[in-house]
């Protein structure tokens, strides 16, 4: 009937519990004018997993914003960077893409997304865990985060016992 902490002091690791969380509530604005990938700001995680046989489940739900003014398409992509380590972007940077047929005047899509992804501890070291935008083509003015600073945006890690 009693959990006892282990004496190492890491903490009791019952598997498929959480065994910490940690997370980041942004609202600042990222613009990114680029089509290399750039920080977002406020979304930076610094993580220490308490067990090597853990995994991490990232969770990132943020607003974002594609502008073009005088294209019928705009594009970009928001990416989880995990310990210097890119998980979810293979070569592409429209995974977030409008376009308006026979339209000159430009394209501004406001959206949410969210992203969720597991990823192996492996070890015990401290890693940075983060957000990066970049836009799609030169037609694309910019893509942004919590554009205006109007919305609030989420990075959240959650290590599981396994």
């Amino acid at each position: 009937d009693t959990i006892n902490e282990k004496t190492s002091g890491n903490g009791v690791a019952i598997p498929g519990h959480v065994v910490q969380t940690a997370y980041t509530h942004f609202n600042t604005q990222t613009s990114n004018t680029s089509e290399t990938f750039a920080d977002v700001s406020g979304a930076s995680i610094s993580f220490t997993p308490k067990f090597a046989s853990s995994n991490l489940i990232i969770t990132a739900t943020y607003q974002m914003q594609i502008y073009s003014t005088s294209s019928a398409f705009a594009g970009g992509m928001v990416r989880i960077v995990h310990d210097g380590t890119n998980l979810d972007w293979t070569s592409q940077h429209y995974e977030n893409y409008r376009q308006v047929a026979n339209n000159t005047g430009g394209v501004n899509f406001h959206f949410r997304d969210t992203k969720f992804i597991p990823v192996a501890a492996s070890n015990t070291n401290a890693r940075t865990i983060k957000l990066q935008l970049a836009k799609y083509s030169s037609n694309t003015v910019h893509a942004k985060v919590n554009q205006g600073a109007y919305y609030w945006s989420v990075l959240k890690v959650e290590e599981v016992a396994q």
